[in-house]
């Protein structure tokens, strides 16, 4: 007796919420449908048949189409979500209550980080001399939005003297960082920018005027999406003494630098570099 008395208060407190789905379900409209096209392609011998192909021409407009009543169905769904709009407000609350830091550095006695306080849409780059030295901006991205493109700082990497620092930045949330290289002192951008640096890892030298970065490769109009991240290089720039003048080099192998832009510049002597993922390696190049 008592086992069914627990049965029949489950199934009534279960009724209640059963009979809000149903309500809903009424009433939102169903997504578009996705219709299934086939493309069949052949790798080492093995067909692979794809019937959402077609999804992938974003410049179509079938595919924009089936995107926005996607997206229309989805709103129905979740703006009916009671009390959602009181969560993500209570949410946002909480989110802005304190200050966010991360990635400490610490280079020639001065401490780099990025933070974030409450109101902040991006986190911004600070140093201070010390860890009781006044805090100062370094670099904030909200002042390069221009045309309604924000920019956010990616990653960074100071040199050892603390002197520079290698900054990626990408706009609008691409994550397609734009290498800079700022003045740790100054907050001076000096003036030279590197694409294609969406996975940086900068690798300073104790020369304090060199460094190693990644590189994706320059697409084609016309190269499949497939190629982007294909055939990376190590990269080795100089940053010569003289103003502006910058010395690049592309590492091909174990044994010598290859010139990638040729500079004004003393001769360069051999020395011994780190690399990012080959460990130590002797290179050896003169510029004239």
């Amino acid at each position: 007796m008592r086992y069914n008395i627990r049965c029949l208060l489950g199934i009534a407190l279960l009724l209640p919420s059963l009979s809000i789905g149903q309500s809903n379900t009424s009433i939102v409209s169903k997504p578009p449908t996705t219709p299934s096209r086939e493309v069949t392609d052949t790798y080492f011998g093995t067909r692979i048949i794809d019937p959402y192909r077609w999804l992938e021409d974003l410049k179509s407009p079938e595919v924009s189409a089936w995107m926005k009543g996607q997206n229309d169905f989805t709103r129905t769904v979740l703006d009916r979500i009671p009390g959602r709009d009181q969560l993500r407000a209570r949410i946002s609350q909480l989110d802005n209550t304190g200050v966010v830091v991360n990635d400490l550095q610490s280079f020639g006695g001065r401490w780099f980080y990025l933070k974030r306080t409450p109101g902040d849409d991006n986190r911004k780059l600070y140093v201070r001399e010390g860890p009781t030295g006044v805090e100062r901006l370094l670099l904030n991205p909200e002042t390069l939005t221009s045309n309604g493109v924000h920019y956010s700082i990616d990653y960074y990497q100071a040199s050892p003297d603390g002197k520079l620092a290698a900054v990626g930045i990408s706009p609008g949330g691409s994550e397609n960082s734009v290498l800079h290289v700022l003045d740790a002192g100054s907050g001076r951008d000096l003036g030279e920018h590197i694409d294609r640096t969406q996975f940086g890892s900068v690798f300073w030298l104790p020369d304090n005027r060199s460094f190693f970065y990644n590189r994706l490769q320059k697409q084609s109009a016309d190269a499949p999406r497939t190629s982007y991240y294909l055939n990376s290089r190590d990269t080795f720039t100089i940053w010569a003494q003289i103003p502006k003048e910058i010395l690049r080099f592309s590492a091909t192998d174990s044994r010598r630098l290859c010139p990638w832009r040729k500079a004004t510049s003393p001769s360069f002597p051999r020395r011994r570099a780190p690399s990012t993922s080959l460990g130590w390696w002797l290179m050896e190049s003169r510029m004239r």
